[in-house]
């Protein structure tokens, strides 16, 4: 499968010098209802996505402007098909987030909203893959991603 990450001497994960930009982009994009435990559940998510080697983006979006209201959350995990797979899979199977109670549940309230093929110009002027790991103020503007 297509690793994204090197390390570097210090052991670190880093995004792996990339000779073939042709490769096939293959992404999901994850509408979640909402995280009881949101710093968990993303500490989740990263470590998955990392092990799977996938990239990950996790947006906060509050319809209207309405800071009152639950944001929605929308998770999109880029990588090889296959590695996708994989991180949809244990996504689906994992005790990733608390009940009301506080008592570990499976994700019931995911709706995919796309998953298949992407296209970029080129993915590394495109997008600043470090600060979308980190940043859940992160925009991805129509003509930076088409999807096909």
């Amino acid at each position: 499968g297509m690793k994204v990450y090197d390390n570097d001497e210090n052991g670190n994960m880093t995004l792996g010098e990339r000779k073939d930009v042709a490769t096939t982009w293959f992404g999901a994009l994850i509408l979640v209802d909402h995280m009881n435990d949101g710093k968990g559940y993303r500490k989740w998510l990263r470590k998955t996505s990392l092990e799977v080697g996938c990239f990950l983006l996790v947006k906060q979006f509050y319809p209207g402007e309405d800071y009152s209201k639950r944001p929605k959350i929308f998770v999109c995990v880029v990588g090889d098909k296959r590695d996708v797979s994989t991180f949809l899979k244990r996504w689906r199977s994992s005790r990733v987030d608390v009940d009301s109670r506080g008592k570990a549940c499976l994700e019931r309230q995911m709706t995919t909203l796309h998953e298949g093929v992407l296209t970029f110009e080129n993915p590394y002027d495109a997008l600043d893959w470090d600060q979308a790991a980190s940043e859940d103020k992160f925009t991805v503007t129509e003509d930076q991603m088409t999807i096909t």
